[in-house]
């Protein structure tokens, strides 16, 4: 900042130095100060007169490296622009500050915008006109609009804290509670008999038997009170909790959830339920269930897009036992198929902001996709969109939740996601231009900030466009058209990901070395895609090892009835050339054939408009190497 000052004093009181430096020396300044500012904060205080200033110097740098030129005018003019960004982003800077840092810490960080995205959003709609108003030179608006964001950001931060604190605070007792008398119990006078047990008891409940075969588990969030190993048993013992509670089935008015029931001495067992995690209503009693076997409950008559906590309490006279919680969201009432979905991912131009450690994105807290295409990812200054596998969302409303997240501890520096459905229509995205995200961990996106984007509702809008019925496919004419880079992205995404989910793979292959395409794909015939994978296998005592893989797509169309029809794809003679061939190939099959059939019904399955039929329509390869669905 001190630097940029003094290069506008001297803008302003030495002329006559400014007569005395060439047009490419002043050029080179203005060069400096802007990669400067790509690494500060000031340009978020301003960020589209920010790039106006960007965009005419790199004019400039263009036209002197065709001409050899450089025309005063134009370099006043970058000047000028560069003198108008600054100041006016230094003014705003002044007045938002305090502001600018409530604004971070939210956009930052989870659990304020999980509390309440609309509460988010309107503090975050009064901070961004603020900026506006200030490229505007209209700062008195600034003030007006910075305090307005300050004051919502504060008060969503209070709220949030004092819900955490309502929920969490009970728990929290109860580990106190637990972990003392874990203390105590480790503290004891074993040359007392009596004190053995408690010992034992810690030994069993923090599963040190397991002698490093497994995780350490401290399993003290069973939502169950403290064990009674420390003390004396309750005569009858307490029944086991029901485990492996889940939600099987989502629709917009209704959940079903699924247990197993694990205790032989209950008195009965009841369905509990709860929106705010906090008051629990029982919602059926179920008296005494077989022992040992699976049990399945439906919740009717719910509310659309709302978030349901379930847990099973099976009781006897020594009291009730909880299971641990599960809460899922109904679906929502809009149904929008969902058959293509990519995330964007802006690296900052920040110095080390580039990582090496595995990358993912996660939907729904448990749908992981690894992220790793065949080029160097998450480099510095540089954008990458990857495409996510669709395992079990086909429709919009299967999307509840977003996690973004990195595995290891090379930092990275994020300036924007960007979520994407179907043809490149954005669903969501997220800019930390100026104040990049430091990605530790992850970075989560509710399902309530989800769909109070303006992205997404304006997505759910054009979806229903009653003039055009195939918004959501890539309609070109009288056909459909996937593209030949489409299939391939596709295809690079979805073995990206192989290689780190699947145990056979991870650590042992990586895409191959970076001096050509990593997938080609190239048409064989009417109804076929020659595919190419440039792989290497990981050797740690030897170089890796080059690894070519190739098999075939065949493509095919499958009519579900005569208004929609389904494209199917299926992977067919794989082999390779590698020495350890026999090892990689068998492995690829097996892969292949699990998961790999690469049914795209979820994505690809059409719903023709009235008066067409399926038995007319063809799927077929062009020589592009597109896929071609004809013919509306």
């Amino acid at each position: 900042m001190l630097r940029t000052l003094y290069f506008l004093i001297t803008l302003c009181l030495c002329p006559s130095l400014l007569q005395a430096q060439s047009p490419v020396q002043q050029l080179q300044n203005l060069e400096n100060l802007i990669k400067q500012q790509e690494a500060g904060g000031l340009r978020y205080f301003a960020p589209n007169l920010y790039q106006k200033s960007r965009n005419a110097i790199e004019a400039l740098r263009k036209g002197y490296e065709k001409t050899g030129k450089i025309a005063d005018p134009e370099l006043r003019a970058s000047k000028t622009a560069f003198d108008l960004y600054s100041s006016t982003a230094e003014r705003t800077r002044q007045i938002m500050d305090k502001t600018h840092q409530f604004h971070v810490a939210v956009l930052h960080h989870n659990f304020a915008r999980n509390h309440d995205a609309k509460a988010f959003y309107k503090a975050k709609k009064d901070y961004d006109e603020a900026i506006v108003f200030g490229e505007k030179q209209k700062f008195d608006k600034v003030a007006v609009n910075s305090k307005k964001a300050q004051e919502g950001y504060k008060k969503l931060l209070k709220q949030a804290q004092q819900k955490l604190k309502s929920q969490i605070a009970p728990q929290l007792k109860k580990y106190e509670a637990a972990l003392s008398a874990d203390m105590k119990a480790l503290k004891g006078n074993l040359a007392d008999p009596g004190q053995v047990g408690p010992v034992d008891g810690v030994v069993a409940r923090v599963n040190l038997n397991n002698f490093g075969l497994g995780p350490l588990s401290l399993d003290l969030f069973d939502g169950n009170d403290p064990p009674y190993y420390w003390g004396q048993a309750p005569d009858p013992p307490g029944p086991f909790p029901s485990k492996e509670l889940g939600i099987i089935r989502r629709d917009p008015d209704a959940l079903r959830i699924e247990w197993h029931d694990r205790s032989n001495n209950e008195t009965g067992n009841r369905v509990l339920r709860s929106t705010d995690f906090g008051i629990w209503e029982t919602i059926s009693e179920l008296g005494v269930l077989d022992y040992l076997e699976e049990h399945t409950y439906t919740d009717p008559n719910l509310q659309p897009s709302t978030n349901y906590g379930y847990r099973i309490e099976t009781y006897n006279a020594a009291g009730p036992r909880p299971s641990l919680v599960v809460r899922a969201y109904t679906r929502d009432t809009a149904v929008i198929d969902i058959w293509r979905l990519q995330l964007r991912v802006k690296v900052a131009p920040r110095e080390n902001a580039d990582t090496e450690d595995e990358m993912s994105v996660i939907f729904n807290d448990f749908r992981t996709n690894y992220l790793d295409y065949g080029v160097d990812d998450f480099e510095r200054d540089r954008g990458y969109q990857y495409d996510l596998m669709l395992d079990n969302i086909s429709q919009l409303s299967d999307i509840v939740s977003l996690r973004l997240r990195k595995n290891g501890s090379d930092r990275l520096f994020i300036d924007s996601i960007v979520l994407l459905a179907n043809n490149n229509r954005v669903l969501f995205s997220r800019s930390f231009v100026g104040n990049p995200l430091d990605l530790i961990g992850s970075y989560d996106v509710s399902h309530d900030e989800l769909r109070g984007s303006p992205e997404w509702q304006q997505f759910v809008t054009a979806s229903y466009d009653a003039t055009n019925p195939l918004y959501n496919i890539p309609f070109i004419g009288d056909q459909v058209v996937i593209s030949n880079a489409e299939i391939v992205s596709r295809i690079e995404g979805l073995v990206g990901h192989m290689i780190h989910a699947d145990p056979a793979f991870k650590g042992t292959l990586k895409w191959g070395g970076f001096d050509g395409p990593a997938v080609e794909a190239n048409r064989v015939s009417n109804t076929t895609l020659h595919v190419d994978l440039d792989l290497e296998r990981i050797l740690k005592i030897a170089p890796d090892l080059n690894v070519d893989v190739d098999f075939d797509l065949v493509f095919s169309k499958e009519c579900v009835n005569d208004s929609t029809m389904r494209v199917n794809i299926v992977s067919q003679n794989i082999t390779t050339n590698s020495t350890l061939g026999s090892w990689l190939t068998n492995k690829l099959i097996d892969w292949f054939g699990e998961g790999a059939d690469l049914n795209i019904d979820q994505h690809l399955e059409l719903p023709l408009p009235d008066g067409m039929s399926c038995d007319g329509m063809r799927v077929s390869i062009s020589e592009d190497g597109e896929l071609i669905i004809c013919c509306f």
